[in-house]
């Protein structure tokens, strides 16, 4: 720059002085724009580093709500299984204590089936010892009292048989119906 002599009476000292005000006024302008585009890459910068924080925090954000997505799915599946599970648990114990319940009934049945046959061979003693003793009196009716002695013995077994495959049959039929009733 000139150097203009410092005498306010000449006419270009106030235009220097206006001039290096101006100028000054400009240094401070560009000092400040100059500061200004500093701050503004810096914040571009920031704002770049801030962008990629946020883009990978949505990121994981979405891994995260997948994967609770998931394990809500997996819950409920395995929740499903538990009560699916316990039912058949469940059906299994009263599977159990019907089966207890019928083998008590079957054991009950062969009980009474053992006692009618000792029953039923008493009988057929008594009479087998009748018939022996009234063919001891009468020697002419044995032939008669072997025939009597059959029919009697095979009547009174059909007729204990019957009575015993009827009752079992009536008992079979009812432990089925309980157990339907109870499944259902």
């Amino acid at each position: 720059m000139e150097s203009f002599p410092l005498n306010p009476d000449l006419p270009h000292h106030k235009d220097y002085l206006q001039d290096s005000k101006l100028h000054a006024e400009l240094e401070s302008a560009r000092k400040e724009l100059d500061d200004t585009r500093e701050q503004k890459l810096s914040i571009e910068h920031e704002l770049s580093a801030l962008k990629a924080t946020l883009a990978s925090a949505e990121a994981s954000l979405a891994s995260h709500r997948m994967d609770l997505g998931e394990s809500h799915e997996k819950i409920e599946r395995l929740e499903t299984e538990l009560f699916a599970a316990r039912s058949e648990l469940d059906n299994a114990r009263l599977g159990l204590q019907e089966t207890n319940a019928v083998k008590k009934e079957l054991e009950h049945l062969r009980e009474e089936l053992e006692h009618e046959r000792s029953s039923g061979r008493a009988k057929w003693e008594e009479v087998c010892k009748k018939v022996l003793e009234d063919e001891l009196s009468s020697p002419q009716s044995r032939k008669n009292s072997l025939e009597v002695i059959n029919k009697v013995q095979h009547v009174e077994y059909m007729t204990a048989f019957e009575e015993k495959i009827n009752h079992l049959e009536k008992e079979l039929q009812e432990a089925k119906a309980k157990i339907e009733q109870d499944r259902a």
